[in-house]
Order: C-alpha cells, then sequence, then structure tokens
C-alpha cells in the first residue's frame, strides 16, 4: 500500500481505495494524472491531452473565461469523462444552457448532474434541485427539488441553502415535512 494524491482536492490517501473519500474522484483518474497515455491533439485548438485532470480543467478555464466556450467543452468533457466532478458538472452546465459547440439537451445535462451528485458534488446537486423545481427536462417536482437543496446545502453550498429556505418560506414541497416536524414538536 502507498500514498497517492489526488488531483481534484489535493488530499492524500490509499492507493487501495477505488475513489478519493475527499471528493469522489476516482483511481483511474488519478492513475492516468500520474501515467498520462500516448498523446493526442485535439485539432481544434492544438492541445494536448496527456495532460493530468487538474491541468485539463485549468486549460479549460482559461478558455472559459475568455468566452471560448467552444474550446472549453472538449477539455472539459475529457476530464468528465475520467470522472472529475467539478468538468462533470461544466459539461451539465453547456447542456443545461446550451452554450457553443452544443445544444440545449436537459436530458444529457440531468445525466451529468447525477455523476457529479453521485461524487457528492454541492453544484451538482443544486442544478439537480433547480431542474427539479423548474420543470427542465423533468417534470417538476418540488419535493425532489427541496430534497437536492438540502442535499447540497449539506455539503456547504450557500445558493442551495438559499433556495430550500425560499422553498420552506413558500411552502413548496415541504407540506410532508412540516407536518412531521410539528408532530415532533407536539411529542416533545
Amino acid at each position: 500500500m502507498s500514498l497517492i494524491n489526488c488531483p481534484e482536492c489535493g488530499k492524500t490517501f490509499s492507493d487501495k481505495a477505488s475513489a478519493c473519500p475527499n471528493c469522489g474522484c476516482p483511481i483511474e483518474a488519478i492513475i492516468c494524472a500520474d501515467e498520462p497515455k500516448k498523446a493526442q491533439v485535439n485539432n481544434q485548438k492544438n492541445i494536448p491531452y496527456s495532460l493530468s485532470v487538474k491541468e485539463i480543467i485549468k486549460r479549460a478555464d482559461v478558455f472559459f473565461k475568455t468566452k471560448d466556450y467552444a474550446g472549453a467543452f472538449p477539455l472539459y468533457k475529457q476530464a468528465a469523462e475520467l470522472g472529475n466532478a467539478s468538468a462533470q458538472v461544466a459539461v451539465g452546465n453547456y447542456f443545461l444552457n446550451g452554450w457553443q459547440p452544443v445544444k440545449p439537451d436537459y436530458k444529457i445535462a440531468k445525466e451529468w448532474f447525477e455523476k457529479a451528485a453521485d461524487r457528492n458534488n454541492a453544484v451538482a446537486w443544486n442544478q439537480l434541485g433547480s431542474m427539479y423545481s423548474s420543470g427542465k427536462g423533468v417534470p417538476v417536482d418540488k419535493k425532489k427539488a427541496l430534497d437536492c437543496f438540502e442535499k447540497a446545502a449539506s455539503f456547504g453550498h450557500a445558493l442551495a441553502a438559499s433556495n430550500a429556505g425560499v422553498m420552506y418560506h413558500m411552502g413548496s414541497g415541504t407540506e410532508v415535512i412540516i407536518k412531521k416536524h410539528l408532530i415532533i414538536i407536539i411529542k416533545h
């Protein structure tokens, strides 16, 4: 057994684990980051694909920040396919918002958000909550939306906590929960 560093969050953990216990980054992505495959090149931007996941995301972020969404997308997608939760959220946002080079596709967006949520990514949980709250690509389900917002808030996501608070204030998706809380209060 040896200790390895996670390229996503920087935490150290055993190489016997299947994923980073802190952020959920799969061991395959870490191995890929440490032992890059033969370099391939994105013909559009001449970017080597033999970089670590962290470097791929850094390069994608440069394109994204300069509003070169088409240049950033293949890099985010590559990192997402390697299991990086932040990149999975980025790809989900591309499909949710229809940023170039993709067209809006809520079903695909939801799939990417679910992959990231499986890795306990707070932003993904918040995005899923927004989808269920608004009915983008899924039937409106206020209870599922509230559950998603609360899950994201449990990871410290402030906007999700606010979204859950608004739902409680408006009574959306909270009817059963309020009844349970009232029963608990009455019993005590």
